[in-house]
């Protein structure tokens, strides 16, 4: 296996299961034999504020798409997702950013969401979330809101 930066995370999925994390010098590591993905490491702010422009970057593009573009020229990121929005809106969007950033860097992965039926790719899009909250527990609660000195 390549050797990987500490600040990876390797993962393995199947449609079936994900096995309980196991510690290996520094790297959480989950294996089972089908596809195999990073689920990449950042920090609790850094991560909430890229999930956040992601979105609303997208938010915007869509504006533009649709003709929208008196509203997109207004449109103001600090009114759209922000790290003190709600903090099931944050879990959704920053689940939403890791599974993009998972797939986008995976060929394996788009190979597989382009063959599979929906039902598949909703269970392989669970696995992945389910992943990445293995990694990030403090998704997991309600508990996360923060000001950015606690964010980190």
């Amino acid at each position: 296996m390549e050797n990987l930066p500490q600040d990876e995370i390797i993962a393995s999925l199947s449609l079936k299961s994900i096995n309980k994390p196991q510690k290996k010098a520094g790297i959480q590591s989950q294996t089972n034999s089908n596809t195999s993905f990073k689920v990449p490491s950042f920090g609790k702010k850094l991560l909430l504020e890229l999930a956040c422009n992601e979105f609303n970057q997208t938010q915007l593009e869509a504006l533009q798409r649709q003709g929208h573009w008196q509203r997109a020229e207004e449109f103001e990121p600090s009114h759209g997702a922000t790290i003190y929005s709600h903090p099931l809106f944050l879990r959704r969007i920053v689940l939403n950013f890791l599974y993009h950033e998972i797939v986008n860097a995976n060929s394996n992965l788009q190979d597989r969401l382009a063959k599979a039926t929906t039902l598949e790719a909703r269970a392989l899009k669970k696995e992945i979330e389910q992943a990445c909250l293995s990694i990030y527990p403090w998704l997991q609660s309600l508990d996360f809101y923060h000001s950015p000195e606690s964010a980190s």
